[in-house]
């Protein structure tokens, strides 16, 4: 009776054994399967990284767009507050910049008292340093019609900034050649308002990058156009598609 119950118990727990074995055998991956695993994430990586590097440029043109029209704004509570004239410093060429100023071509900015001498102006101090360096986005045409701010951006000619005013005496140690010789800057009077322009200002900004001594577009259909009020200093976003 004993031996027939310890036959029993063995092929008992033989049985559990080799069922055991073979849900453990069932469990785990084959090195082929754990191949194509590796081959369908690869694929599904390389058709997502695209589309989150669209959407993180794109995010990116609506963060410096909104970086700019705050650094506009504080320009101009500064003028009033000061009682001074305030100039928003906006250097153009990249491959001419000191190293320093370099990633804050086409939308950096930094800001300066200036002082009115007749219809000129010129440098007094800077208030702060460089702001809004360029990330992917850039500031890349200023006009003063409506109908040139409703075109898609092209890469910037040498003349995009040619909408800004002219601030002398700018120094050449912090600057170089980065502004254009006659246009440099934004200005803000102690009222509020911007000098020396009669008409609206359109700011647009799009994806882009400096390429040496030119510009890349990424995505010219991906941009964003600020609406300047010269005379009341207002500062909104401007809807090209309207």
């Amino acid at each position: 009776m004993h031996s027939w119950t310890l036959r029993v118990a063995i092929k008992a727990g033989k049985n559990n054994f080799e069922t055991t074995k073979m849900k453990q055998m069932k469990n785990r991956f084959t090195l082929i399967e754990m191949l194509a695993v590796v081959a369908i994430a690869s694929i599904l990586i390389a058709l997502i990284t695209p589309a989150v590097q669209s959407l993180l440029f794109g995010s990116r043109v609506d963060q410096y767009t909104s970086s700019f029209k705050l650094g506009m704004e504080r320009t101009q509570s500064k003028a009033v507050a000061a009682r001074k004239y305030v100039a928003m410093i906006l250097p153009a060429f990249h491959n001419a910049a000191p190293d320093a100023v370099k990633p804050y071509c086409k939308g950096g900015y930094r800001l300066a008292y200036v002082k009115k001498d007749g219809s000129n102006f010129e440098f007094s101090s800077w208030i702060e340093d460089w702001k809004n360096p360029n990330d992917g986005a850039m500031l890349v045409s200023i006009e003063d019609t409506e109908a040139d701010a409703k075109n898609p951006p092209s890469v910037p000619s040498a003349t995009a900034f040619s909408k800004l005013d002219k601030v002398s005496g700018l120094p050449s140690t912090d600057l170089g050649n980065a502004c254009e010789t006659d246009h440099q800057a934004l200005i803000f009077s102690p009222y509020g308002g911007l000098t020396g322009h009669d008409r609206v200002l359109y700011l647009t900004f799009t994806e882009a990058k400096a390429d040496g001594s030119t510009y890349i577009l990424d995505n010219p259909d991906n941009f964003l156009v600020l609406k300047l009020n010269p005379v009341t200093g207002r500062i909104s976003y401007f809807d090209p598609y309207q």
